[in-house]
């Protein structure tokens, strides 16, 4: 999206074609993958959901999913699965589902399946002793509120890489062990079609929200290594427009906490310079290493990724509201 677009009907696409939103039923060309995500958080209920389908590089047809659904003791939900499912319009896992009702508009979140649920204080940990299983049905419909945008920015992929964000609300039902929750949510979405290696794909921070009067921001930053420099830009929306941002701070995932850290992130651009003071609310650890994945923090291993997923309290000047917060680091930089 240009910067200082001024948004409005008509421009959620962004210049990109309507076919482009649509899942893949053959990915082109061979090798590239395919990811959407749905990110959400409900205030009055204090109950937040992410919903991840991947497509697998090695088949057209197979689709890696991962869901969590956190509540509001503190405890999170968590599943994942795979499933080759997929049909035009409907990119499917094995319980999780996204159908494109309205490229670049509206999206329909399906779910159905065992959840294990990770208690409050087994968040770093991980799960012991028998954990409990909680059933979940989900039927979500996104609807978005700004254009897509990309703030990752080139990274020299070969076209016809492409990759974008919207925010919007989520709106339905989550039904919780028999208990159904009416969903009104805000509700960050991603979708991607690339390559990635994922064993050098550590180190990232991810923010957004939306506040009360319609501003918002958001980061995608990775740290920078041997092999690459630091990259990664921002965004913020005002009065209207949305203006593209220069990161000047964020918080890296460096010590994996289980209480609310406090941090702040720094922006710049035509707009001037913004500072957003952050405080997570909850969060959930996922260790991926070349042998496992488990949840919570692998403190012994030596390869791999540690990748937490969660929301935050934002706060910008007299605005305040809940929105989304990722990171991930490489294991083996890791101390306990």
């Amino acid at each position: 999206m240009a910067d200082g677009q001024t948004l409005g009907p008509g421009i959620f696409e962004a210049g990109l074609l309507a076919a482009l939103d649509s899942p893949q039923l053959v990915k082109f060309p061979a090798g590239y993958h395919e990811a959407y995500w749905f990110y959400g958080y409900d205030e009055h209920h204090s109950i937040g959901y992410y919903f991840y389908l991947v497509a697998d590089t090695a088949s057209d047809t197979l689709r890696h999913e991962q869901t969590y659904i956190f509540l509001a003791d503190g405890s999170i939900l968590a599943d994942h699965g795979s499933g080759h499912g997929t049909t035009d319009g409907v990119a499917r896992g094995d319980k999780l589902e996204f159908v494109c009702r309205q490229p670049f508009h509206r999206w329909q979140i399906r779910y159905d399946g065992i959840l294990t649920q990770i208690p409050a204080q087994q968040r770093l940990s991980g799960v012991e002793g028998g954990p409990q299983r909680v059933a979940v049905c989900g039927d979500l419909h996104f609807t978005a509120d700004t254009a897509a945008w990309n703030t990752e920015g080139n990274w020299g992929e070969p076209p016809p890489a492409l990759r974008y964000h919207q925010l919007g609300r989520g709106l339905g039902t989550l039904t919780v062990d028999g208990r159904a929750i009416d969903i009104d949510s805000y509700c960050f979405r991603s979708h991607s079609r690339r390559q990635r290696e994922m064993a050098g794909w550590a180190g990232h921070t991810l923010a957004n929200a939306m506040f009360a009067d319609g501003s918002a921001f958001g980061i995608f930053r990775m740290r920078g290594s041997e092999q690459r420099p630091e990259r990664g830009r921002g965004f913020v929306i005002a009065d209207g427009r949305l203006l593209d941002a220069d990161v000047l701070h964020c918080p890296m995932l460096d010590t994996p906490s289980a209480d609310g850290e406090h941090f702040t992130i720094e922006l710049c651009g035509e707009f001037g310079k913004v500072t957003i003071h952050g405080e997570i609310l909850t969060e959930v650890f996922l260790s991926q290493t070349p042998d496992e994945r488990r949840y919570g923090v692998d403190y012994k291993a030596v390869a791999g990724m540690l990748l937490s997923d969660g929301f935050a309290r934002f706060r910008w000047d007299n605005r305040e509201t809940i929105g989304v917060f990722e990171r991930s680091t490489l294991l083996g930089t890791l101390g306990e």
